[in-house]
Formats: structure tokens, sequence, C-alpha cells
């Protein structure tokens, strides 16, 4: 069986969790300060899900949301700083033009 995973909001709408096969294994925590900016201040994923797409998945969940507000994102917590490093698709809703 190969494992499911989702990604759910949180009910105040500053973060989203990560489940497998129901199982809590991952958040991400965002603030939203000022009309145009997003701070992804936590990400935290289960250790048997770190370096996995987990990581990748919920950076992209609070990017979306940041593209649908037409906000930038500044990734204050390590994970989030490294997916932005790591991957060009974050480039149109970076803070800080660093490429």
């Amino acid at each position: 069986m190969t494992d499911k995973i989702t990604y759910t909001p949180f009910a105040n709408g500053n973060g989203f969790y990560a489940y497998c096969n129901g199982q809590p294994i991952g958040q991400i925590t965002f603030v939203r300060t000022g009309p145009n900016t997003v701070i992804i201040d936590h990400t935290e994923v289960n250790d048997n899900y770190r370096d996995s797409d987990v990581e990748l998945n919920l950076v992209r969940c609070v990017c979306q949301i940041a593209r649908e507000q037409h906000r930038n994102v500044l990734p204050i917590c390590p994970i989030a700083r490294t997916m932005f490093s790591r991957y060009p698709e974050f480039d149109d809703v970076r803070m800080l033009r660093t490429r």
C-alpha cells in the first residue's frame, strides 16, 4: 500500500498540517504581516519524512496562498529557506531577490 499524504489548512488559516494515512507527520506556520507579506516562521516534519517532498509541499501550500493573495514570502525558518534556495519555482513570491 502506498502512503497517502494530504495537506490540510489550520482552522485559523495560518498554517498547514501534513498527514500520512491520517496520522500527523508535519506542519508549517506563517504570519501575514502588512498587506503584502507572508513570513514562514516554522516548519516541522517527522524524522521519517525528512528530506522527502513533505517539506517542499508544505512550503508550496503557503506559497500558493501568497500567490492568491498577491503577497511576497519571507522564509525565516531554516527548512523554508532551504526550499527557497533550492527551487526557482518560488522566485515569483520571494520577498528578497537573491538569485
